[in-house]
């Protein structure tokens, strides 16, 4: 033993609603990180939908062959259909989990996907808005449009929160490492 330990340790943050981590050890698994969560407000961990109070630190399982993921309660994120490439079939159904615990906001955007056309403003925008104080979500009408556009949409809404905590497989997703 030389002594060499290799270890990288890091936090990153998308946007205001998404937080993971990931640890790397070359010699040894680690079993579990130290894990800052921001406040106020509180945090889901993506998984097991479990709720942890944010502006402290937390013990988390952090196998290497899972990265911890937590959701900002207050977060509106939508999950299509597994696809192979972009364009091989409509994004339908869209499921929407909504991470209650405060309010969100998410506007769900679609273009073609094959070309430049929203450069030229063939893109269309779903505004939708979560108020947490009458539990309620509101899909707002659709502005825009482009080619190819599915006329009527499908969504699909699975609430996640302290009452209801949710595993992955609840959201539609195969995996989130």
């Amino acid at each position: 033993n030389y002594g060499l330990r290799m270890s990288l340790i890091s936090h990153f943050y998308e946007k205001d609603n998404l937080m993971s981590n990931f640890s790397y050890d070359a010699f040894r698994q680690a079993d579990a990180v130290r894990f800052y969560l921001p406040g106020p407000g509180g945090w889901y961990e993506f998984r097991t939908g479990k709720y942890v109070t944010g502006g402290r630190s937390a013990n988390v399982d952090a196998p290497l062959s899972e990265r911890p993921i937590f959701v900002k309660a207050g977060s509106i994120l939508p999950f299509g259909p597994a696809l192979q490439y972009a364009a091989e079939k409509p994004a339908d159904p869209i499921r929407l989990v909504i991470y209650t615990g405060a309010n969100a906001q998410f506007k769900l955007y679609e273009d073609e996907n094959v070309n430049y056309n929203y450069e030229k403003g063939a893109f269309s925008v779903i505004p939708l808005k979560y108020d947490e104080s009458s539990r309620s979500l509101t899909i707002g009408a659709r502005q825009g449009e482009f080619p190819g556009m599915l006329k009527n949409r499908t969504f699909e809404v699975v609430w996640v929160g302290r009452d209801k905590p949710g595993p992955c497989e609840r959201c539609g997703c195969e995996s989130a490492s």
